[in-house]
């Protein structure tokens, strides 16, 4: 047996596969962008200053990288994993 499919046929594990991966991209890109609309609507609560006043820039730079932490993955945590679910993020 040499793996190769005949021309022509296709395996359903294939199909799920590729369904597979399609849904957990979709699922990553919703979960972030949940993520970021619920920490805008928290924003008010987050900030140091007092009402009436703009927020400070280094209010606004602390904003943007607790944004950017919540939203995005790590580099070294991506997709490696040596589980029996290699396709799901570790963390």
């Amino acid at each position: 047996m040499e793996g190769a499919f005949p021309i022509g046929t296709f395996s359903l594990l294939q199909v799920w596969n590729v369904g597979n991966f399609a849904y957990l991209l979709g699922l990553m890109h919703y979960l972030d962008k949940t993520a970021a609309s619920a920490l805008a609507a928290f924003r008010p609560l987050l900030t140091t200053t007092r009402k009436g006043r703009p927020p400070s820039s280094q209010d606004q730079s602390k904003f943007a990288e607790l944004s950017y932490r919540l939203t995005t993955l790590r580099v070294g945590r991506r997709w490696s994993s040596p589980s029996p679910a290699p396709s799901l993020p570790r963390y």
